[in-house]
């Protein structure tokens, strides 16, 4: 399943659900969406924090009722994304496979994306230049 089946899962559970707010009010989860946090995490890959982050991933897929089969497709492809800071290495297919099975053990019902680790995958995407140069003028 690549990002635009996911994006179209979302879509439709969008249209099945009613808003609501996890039990912690930590984000707001449309039907059975992905927070944003995740979402981008998944899109743009991480720098840090790999496992600690295929997991919580892994997590959230599986809340919106992907099956193990594809959460470890999904994050063996997501892995190569991610750009380690002080030249760590990428975690491995295995490591990511070990993320996932833990987070298929337990009835985990997800984290949410105000955690600090999390904070700068909520700042909004810039996606040009002259966005890049208006958001740094209103900062």
């Amino acid at each position: 399943m690549d990002n635009s089946q996911l994006n179209d899962l979302e879509k439709e559970n969008y249209r099945n659900q009613e808003n609501k707010t996890d039990i912690n009010n930590t984000h707001n989860v449309t039907g059975y969406s992905l927070p944003v946090c995740i979402r981008r995490m998944l899109n743009e890959g991480v720098t840090f924090n790999q496992r600690v982050a295929c997991f919580r991933i892994a997590v959230h897929l599986k809340r919106v009722g992907l099956p193990y089969d594809a959460v470890i497709a999904i994050l063996t492809n997501w892995r190569l994304k991610n750009h380690p800071k002080e030249n760590k290495g990428i975690i491995t297919a295995s490591e990511t496979e070990e993320q996932v099975g833990c987070a298929f053990k337990k009835s985990y019902t997800g984290y949410g994306c105000s955690e600090p680790i999390f904070e700068s995958f909520l700042r909004p995407q810039v996606s040009s230049h002259f966005e890049k140069q208006v958001v740094t003028a209103f900062e």
